[in-house]
């Protein structure tokens, strides 16, 4: 595994409040982030709300995409094995993982669960 970085939001951003708001929300509430991929290719959000229809990412993975989801951060790079994937950050709760190499991409997702 491993990670890197991309921009952050602009302070103040709608985006950025909600995500403060969400995070706080989750905390009050003893919650942490869940980041899940999909496995089915160009899904559209909440096209599949089966749980057999995502991949987990290992616990070293999660950290990295939820330091950076709370950091304020765009999206995150993520090593799966000898690839290479972006997760962008889209609203509170997901995003899209891109493979630049390949031209392909998946719903990307974020649940709040008990640690």
């Amino acid at each position: 595994g491993g990670a890197s970085g991309s921009g952050a939001l602009p302070s103040g951003s709608a985006e950025e409040e909600a995500r403060r708001q969400a995070l706080a929300d989750n905390r009050r509430n003893g919650l942490v982030g869940l980041w899940e991929w999909s496995k089915l290719l160009h899904t559209a959000r909440g096209s599949s709300d089966r749980q057999d229809a995502w991949g987990v990412y290992s616990a070293e993975q999660n950290e990295d995409i939820e330091a950076a989801w709370c950091d304020g951060r765009f999206g995150v790079c993520v090593a799966v094995g000898i690839r290479n994937y972006e997760l962008e950050f889209r609203g509170v709760d997901g995003g899209r993982q891109v493979d630049r190499a390949l031209r392909k991409s998946r719903q990307g997702r974020r649940g709040a669960l008990t640690p």
